[in-house]
């Protein structure tokens, strides 16, 4: 599950305006992704910014939607312009995001669009039409196209449910 849409999730923030005379064929055309929020408060600091969206967060973008309850965004100093590459992204609090036919859901969601990692905590639970697997502690690797999935410390272990074995049977034969 690649996630890159979140490295694009403050393009809204980024976008500056072109001067009004220049042709229409000349402005590049973006897809851009769009963050609604009850609430918006901007940190600045010498390190990078922090952007903390709270309340019926909700991102759209090109390929995926996103759900949660606060969304905090860092960004470090070494970025192109004023604000700063985006070093991480917390999803916080009744987390979903859908790209595809692909749902993950957890209580929490670090995403570091740099390394192209996203961890999902607290319940974490990725499903699709061909099934779910849940466990404590997921690793989305968007590089690899890989999951990685952690044992819990209480002894929780990784769980996959796939359709009934009856339904892939019947649909190899053609019956």
């Amino acid at each position: 599950m690649r996630l890159l849409g979140f490295s694009l999730l403050l393009l809204f923030v980024f976008v500056t305006t072109l001067p009004a005379d220049r042709e229409e064929e000349e402005i590049p055309q973006r897809q851009s992704t769009v963050i609604s929020s009850d609430r918006l408060e901007v940190i600045n600091t010498d390190e990078g910014n922090l952007f903390i969206f709270d309340g019926s967060v909700s991102i759209v973008g090109a390929d995926f939607t996103a759900k949660c309850d606060r969304m905090e965004v860092r960004t470090n100093s070494e970025g192109e312009d004023d604000f700063g590459a985006i070093a991480v992204i917390e999803a916080i609090g009744n987390v979903q995001i859908q790209q595809g036919i692909r749902i993950a859901t957890a209580g929490k969601a670090i995403i570091y669009p740099q390394s192209d990692e996203v961890f999902l905590e607290e319940s974490p639970q990725v499903r699709d039409e061909n099934g779910t697997i849940s466990g404590y502690r997921m690793t989305l690797h968007g590089e690899d196209r890989r999951i990685s999935i952690e044992p819990g410390p209480d002894g929780s272990r990784t769980q996959v449910e796939l359709p009934s074995l009856e339904v892939i049977r019947s649909d190899k034969s053609g019956e």
